[in-house]
């Protein structure tokens, strides 16, 4: 289904953690029209690889979302741009060895001098 989709959605007002769902679409070739928080902001890359707007502005998410549907070969561009961005900066291989530094780290934790 996500495939299939024109862009994600992603409207937090909070993020908890670095939003994996966003990943997943631009993986999939999905552009993503989120909020513009920090850490989305490390993803989504305005015009490039999909549109950030401000957190819980409904006004922007709406406007954001009448120009994708406007604009369907523009956002086909935004989401090869994401899909090849994941390929180059969050690839499977990267993301697992990541995950298994941070958990290195709490089970060994570096010694305090």
């Amino acid at each position: 289904i996500l495939r299939g989709a024109t862009a994600l959605l992603f409207p937090s007002i909070a993020l908890d953690a670095a939003g994996y769902i966003v990943l997943e679409a631009m993986a999939l070739g999905v552009p993503v029209i989120a909020s513009d928080l920090p850490v989305l902001k490390d993803l989504i890359l305005p015009e490039s690889t999909g549109m950030l707007v401000s957190a819980g502005d409904a006004a922007a998410l709406a406007a954001a979302l009448g120009g994708a549907m406007e604009r369907p070969s523009s956002m086909h561009a935004l989401g090869t741009n994401a899909r090849d961005l994941v390929r180059v900066r969050h690839s499977r291989d990267d993301m697992c060895a990541e995950t298994a530094r941070i958990y290195r780290g709490l089970v060994n934790p570096p010694q305090r001098q």
